[in-house]
């Protein structure tokens, strides 16, 4: 099943003209298949034809251009385990490997730069570690979730500081907003509500003169509905398995550098809406498009581990089963403000779907790459830059090209 992953991206939400890849600016009405109208609070509803704005000359590409990754020696390629990665202000790639724990700095070219951290509790050590984020002033900032704290660090690799997490979440969702704040998500349980009945709350934290995080307001976190879920249990009554009813469509969401998101919920509709920090709806915008069929070859195996010798059969009747795939698999958004929508397109083949900040569908874009099997870190205006593993598990960082046709 497909799983939304947060995105580690710095990101910028464009404003005023909508941004058309190659193809300058254009008012709603002068676009090919784009109707625009307006929702009782202002906010737009677009709706998207099936082909998009780009003729086919216009279509991007992805091409993969390059891979750090080893599974023999003692070198830097060598991962133990990717945990994060991000770019720093000089283009440089920082790659977390938390089974060590520290980050390894490669440059444009894939060259190895240094090694950052190490394991320890002194400053610049890790005893554990977690996400890395670009905070302000292009520090980097390395979460140490064992001992609730962030290790800082320059560009140089040289120790900044050291600031306690206040969130109660590790490797939670985060987010830096470009006035300087961290916003973090936290449980908060209401007087006398019981154990489980915690609500997702933003929490928008300040850095004091003393490199501090302070807590400061806080905002409803949105909550997707639950999908769907069956469940096994042993035939000796011990033990069970749970798991979503295989190609359900599940609800997602990507943030944005403000703390706002793109949220697709659970549903058969292509329909993603862009909610501001206080909930409320911004953009609505949705595309026209045929499901793709989920194969025999696929499906029924789905079907079949289902019915596992030494459990109980599920409550569950094979027919349930949907037989087309979900509109959605993941949301990502660009440094540009683009929304890369990850879905299932013809052929069974994964393909990103491209729409601009206004909600504008662009076209597909794919190539020789396994989308499906990528778990994307950054997306910028020239480059996807994802974790892959092979069939051995051996993970390695891979560049993408994205080939943009000239205007």
């Amino acid at each position: 099943m497909l799983r939304l992953l947060l995105p580690l991206a710095v990101v910028f939400i464009l404003a005023g003209g909508t941004l058309l890849g190659g193809c300058g600016t254009a008012d709603p009405g002068d676009e090919r298949g784009i109707t625009v109208d307006t929702l009782a609070n202002g906010a737009l509803h677009v709706r998207n034809d099936a082909s998009g704005v780009w003729t086919p000359e216009e279509r991007w590409r992805l091409v993969e251009d390059l891979r750090i990754g080893s599974a023999d020696g003692q070198g830097p390629d060598v991962f133990g385990r990717v945990g994060s990665a991000l770019l720093d202000t000089m283009g440089r790639l920082w790659v977390m490997d938390p089974t060590i724990p520290e980050m390894r700095v490669f440059d444009i070219d894939g060259t190895y730069v240094r090694t950052v951290g190490r394991r320890g509790s002194g400053p610049g050590e890790l005893s554990n570690g977690g996400n890395v984020f670009r905070g302000p002033d292009g520090e980097i900032w390395a979460e140490d979730t064992r001992e609730r704290r962030w290790e800082r660090f320059d560009t140089a690799g040289n120790v900044v500081g050291r600031t306690g997490i206040n969130s109660n979440l590790g490797n939670g969702a985060r987010r830096w907003t470009p006035d300087g704040r961290l916003l973090e998500i936290q449980l908060l349980r209401e007087p006398g509500a019981a154990p489980g009945e915690e609500r997702a709350i933003w929490v928008r934290n300040t850095l004091d003169a003393e490199g501090q995080l302070v807590p400061g307001d806080s905002f409803p976190f949105p909550v997707l509905p639950t999908p769907e879920r069956v469940r096994i249990t042993g035939l000796d009554g011990r033990g069970s398995i749970s798991f979503y009813i295989p190609f359900a469509a599940n609800g997602m969401r990507a943030l944005s550098q403000d703390g706002s998101f793109w949220v697709a919920e659970p549903g058969p509709d292509y329909r993603i809406r862009h909610v501001s920090l206080t909930g409320d709806t911004l953009l609505v915008f949705e595309r026209s498009y045929e499901p793709v069929a989920v194969p025999d070859s696929a499906r029924q195996p789905a079907i079949d581990n289902m019915y596992r010798e030494g459990f109980s059969q599920p409550d569950l009747d094979p027919d349930e089963i949907p037989t087309a795939h979900p509109p959605f698999a993941r949301l990502y958004e660009a440094t540009d403000g683009m929304l890369w929508v990850l879905r299932v397109a013809e052929h069974g083949r994964s393909a990103f779907d491209v729409f601009t900040a206004a909600g504008h569908y662009l076209g597909q874009v794919a190539g020789d790459v396994d989308l499906e099997a990528l778990r994307v870190f950054h997306i910028s205006d020239e480059h996807v830059f994802a974790m892959a593993a092979d069939e051995l598990g051996v993970q390695s960082i891979v560049r993408v090209r994205i080939e943009k046709p000239g205007p």
